[in-house]
């Protein structure tokens, strides 16, 4: 059987700030979303509460900060030194009336554009929010361990803080409650995860953060240690996932060139001689299955990668099969009593959808050749009932009698 394995990334606030947060230029950040949005094997990312508001808080900060100076720097460049001036510094009047001349050529050539930087300053709180909400945006599409964190009994801090174990270590006092928090609720999320996992499941997670107590605190309390890869920075994970990424994007390259060769072998998995109708649905008396017409499969995608190895890959994927059952038999409207029994046969034309069915393909990979090796189709039985049949059609009523 083969194991699906998993793979969730927590990234602690100061991995996100020395990369400025900044996840629309930074390349790191850039490929850490695609790795996280890849259709096949997404990383899971991680975050909770805590990181968000302290990295919108920086974010704030920074911005406020900046628009602050630029206002002040604006200010300074534009206001001309009073005459004043001059009289009490007379070793400086020219050059005192040079910068007057200066600035007042900057207010008059920069006219627009000088009242454009004072609306942006003006109006800095909707800039810097417009900011934070896009940031915020990205993590809410993460996975939260803020449940995990929740149910933190207040003695479990207590301890860690009393007893000065990490994040608690070397003195260090009440600033490291938010840390406390997210390295316990962690450890919580990582045990109850490791506790469910199938046998056909392996989950790796990878911390990554600068402060050394994540590092500390992992080696004395996790008891899946080995489950566990710490790392000081995002640069570090993105660089090594990043092979793992390209056989990826080599595998959908793939896929895609050998999709109408999967759409016929998809088809010609199917016997289509294990087709029955439900009696549920109104059928000709005496029914039997003449022949089965318009075999299709439609929306063909990728659900899962389930491994690469070499030049060999394995996914799940999802299709829609469509197809017409030709059903013969007897016209139930035309019995006579008389002539004891049904007078006309009837042909029925039934047009069938089966959504959603999943298949397991093995494909061989290489730079010049792509290959399906093997299939398996999980739904070998169609059992056409009312909820796949969308169209039902006499096609003909003859008289054999």
């Amino acid at each position: 059987m083969d194991t699906d394995i998993n793979i969730k990334v927590f990234i602690d606030t100061n991995a996100y700030e020395g990369l400025s947060y900044d996840f629309q230029n930074n390349i790191v950040l850039k490929k850490l979303i695609d790795l996280h949005q890849q259709p096949i094997h997404p990383i899971s990312i991680l975050t909770c509460n805590i990181v968000i508001e302290e990295s919108i808080k920086h974010i704030e900060d920074a911005g406020n900060k900046l628009l602050s100076d630029l206002s002040k720097t604006l200010n300074d460049k534009t206001k001309r030194i009073p005459c004043e001036v001059c009289q009490t510094k007379p070793g400086k009047s020219d050059q005192i009336r040079h910068e007057n001349r200066q600035k007042e050529l900057f207010k008059n050539l920069f006219k627009d554009e000088t009242e454009e930087i004072r609306n942006i300053i003006a109006n800095k709180r909707n800039i810097v929010e417009e900011k934070t909400q896009s940031i915020r945006q990205i993590f809410n599409t993460f996975e939260t361990i803020d449940k995990n964190i929740n149910e933190i009994r207040g003695g479990e801090i207590l301890h860690q803080y009393f007893t000065q174990k990490p994040p608690f270590q070397d003195g260090r006092k009440k600033a490291e409650f938010p840390n406390a928090f997210i390295l316990i609720g962690l450890n919580h999320y990582i045990n109850n995860i490791i506790s469910k996992q199938k046998e056909n499941e392996k989950y790796v997670f990878v911390i990554i953060s600068k402060d050394k107590s994540f590092h500390e605190f992992f080696k004395k309390n996790c008891k899946y240690e080995e489950t566990i890869s710490i790392k000081n920075d995002i640069r570090e994970f993105v660089d090594d996932h990043e092979k793992a990424y390209q056989q990826g994007v080599k595998v959908m390259e793939a896929v895609e060139g050998l999709k109408e060769s999967l759409n016929k072998n998809i088809l010609e998995s199917y016997s289509f001689d294990n087709v029955t109708i439900s009696d549920e649905y109104p059928l000709p008396a005496f029914p039997e299955i003449y022949d089965i017409l318009n075999e299709s499969i439609k929306n063909l995608s990728i659900d899962n990668l389930v491994s690469i190895e070499g030049n060999s890959a394995t996914f799940e994927f999802l299709y829609d099969l469509s197809f017409s059952v030709e059903v013969h038999g007897k016209d139930p409207d035309t019995y006579s009593s008389g002539f004891g029994g049904y007078v006309l046969d009837t042909e029925v034309l039934y047009d069938v959808e089966f959504l959603g069915l999943r298949g397991s393909v093995d494909i061989l990979i290489d730079k010049d050749f792509h290959q399906i090796s093997d299939i398996i189709i999980y739904d070998e039985d169609l059992y056409v009932s009312n909820e796949n049949i969308v169209r039902a059609e006499a096609i003909t009523n003859s008289d054999d009698h």
